[in-house]
């Protein structure tokens, strides 16, 4: 690759990155990123038990060390904001351990391969969000490019990663298989003690404050599992393992182009054997992970990579470069188009404006949508069925509200069904216009036929979601 092409490269992974991290006009929607922050804000040097343990602390942990070297008051807005510094860092970094991992498989496919892993929309989502999965992306790339001949060194990464997620520890494969496959035994042995030190080192009060840690693990894996529900789950009932990821994960992860090229790729270079591990590790992550019944897009994001690399190596030995040069464009616009999501005013900033603009004090909104809109009533939808009380009220505000506000799709498309029969009349009502409202506006970055909202629901609602505003007619 050219040094010209190799600087593009990296202008375009900065900007992909960078460009947007303030999304939300000052607000912030994703509540991972919020209960990251609000651990962060809370932590000082004499206190360094954050209280939080869905995931590790080495992220929070390195935010605090960032806001003291160039000391910076630790604010929540400012743990929002260096939580995302981070992740966007990663994955910059995670895009140049891509291309040094593809250029070991084939050097005429790594430029190529990295434009596509580069402009996937799952990578470039991720960035943006101040939360663990790029970091961890970033790790689990650096396992794959040295486990092979450093395995220990690769324990390092894996016991960091695992004190970010505990499911981080599937990525041991590729070290198990470099230490059997060179007879070194012992190395075994050692690489578990490395995890176990880093693991230590990257989220120590996992040990300090373990009860509180096993707490939240047995919480976390209930909703996981789905022996727990709650309501942001319900998305999840009655779906098919792995064609939900078909369905509704890959084709906006990765855009339709790369998605459709994706089993071609797969087909002609299985037999690969540089291949095999990567594709084998990801392979078994993805039939673990894809049956579990939470199926949120973070789940698939550590098996990203594997699209754009395969796809890469397939355009790269298409015959006819023109062809092939339309391929790539045609894979790069998904990601263009959910980049240009970040040259707008958020959605819920316009939804605001028109709020304002307005001036009716009947309104009502939904509450609980992460952060709610301005001068209207949040009426809280989630403990509405068997409530007889909350019935009454919500009746109340419809036949006196003059305006009324879908801020996304994350109420109406979760109560639904024979579980929600009172959420799901309402939304009924109001879609068809029987409760005598019609919709006067609705604010999207795409066009409706370019809508997100078929996506699992962590991929739209929280940074780019549909407002849609009805009005008594």
């Amino acid at each position: 690759m050219s040094s010209k092409f190799f600087i593009v490269l990296f202008v375009l992974t900065v900007f992909t990155r960078f460009f947007g991290i303030d999304w939300g006009n000052g607000s912030f929607y994703n509540p991972d990123e919020n209960n990251m922050a609000r651990s962060l804000s809370e932590l000082s040097i004499s206190n360094l038990d954050p209280h939080f343990y869905a995931y590790g602390q080495l992220p929070v942990y390195l935010g605090l060390f960032i806001l003291k070297v160039i000391n910076i008051e630790n604010s929540f807005p400012n743990s929002i904001y260096v939580l995302r510094f981070i992740s966007a860092v990663s994955s910059c970094f995670a895009v140049l351990v891509f291309y040094k991992i593809i250029k070991k498989i084939d050097k005429r496919a790594a430029s190529l391969a990295t434009l596509l892993f580069i402009f996937i929309p799952g990578n470039i989502q991720l960035a943006h969000f101040g939360t663990t999965e790029s970091i961890l992306i970033f790790f689990y790339l650096v396992i794959f490019l040295i486990s092979n001949k450093k395995p220990l060194i690769a324990s390092i990464f894996l016991g960091l990663a695992i004190g970010i997620k505990i499911s981080s520890a599937i990525f041991i494969i590729p070290i198990l298989v470099s230490i059997i496959t060179s007879k070194k035994y012992i190395n075994i042995i050692k690489s578990l003690l490395i995890v176990t030190i880093f693991i230590f080192i990257s989220s120590p009060y996992y040990f300090i404050n373990y009860q509180e840690f096993i707490s939240s693990i047995r919480y976390e894996t209930s909703v996981a599992t789905g022996n727990l529900h709650v309501f942001y789950t319900t998305q999840f009932q009655n779906t098919t393992p792995y064609i939900f990821q078909l369905q509704k994960i890959f084709p906006y992860a990765w855009g339709i182009p790369i998605l459709v090229l994706f089993p071609i790729a797969l087909v002609k270079y299985v037999k690969n054997k540089k291949l095999y591990i990567l594709l084998c590790t990801s392979i078994i992550y993805f039939l673990y992970f894809g049956q579990v019944y939470t199926k949120w897009f973070r789940f698939s994001s550590p098996i990203f990579f594997i699209a754009p690399l395969f796809v890469g190596l397939l355009l790269s030995d298409t015959k006819n470069k023109y062809f092939s040069y339309l391929l790539t464009i045609s894979c790069v616009i998904p990601g263009l188009i959910f980049m240009s999501r970040y040259f707008f005013l958020d959605q819920r900033s316009l939804a605001n404006n028109y709020i304002n603009e307005i001036y009716s004090k009947n309104i009502m909104s939904e509450g609980g949508n992460v952060v709610n809109l301005d001068n209207t009533y949040n009426f809280d939808f989630y403990n509405i069925e068997n409530n007889p009380q909350a019935k009454i009220e919500l009746q109340d505000y419809v036949n006196n509200s003059e305006y009324i506000i879908v801020p996304s799709r994350r109420v109406f498309s979760n109560q639904k069904g024979d579980k929600y029969p009172d959420s799901s009349q309402y939304y009924d009502s109001l879609f068809s216009g029987k409760n005598g409202f019609s919709l006067v506006k609705k604010y999207s970055y795409f066009p409706s036929w370019l809508s997100f909202e078929g996506a699992e629901e962590t991929f739209t609602v929280f940074d780019n979601p549909t407002i849609r505003i009805f009005k008594r007619i």
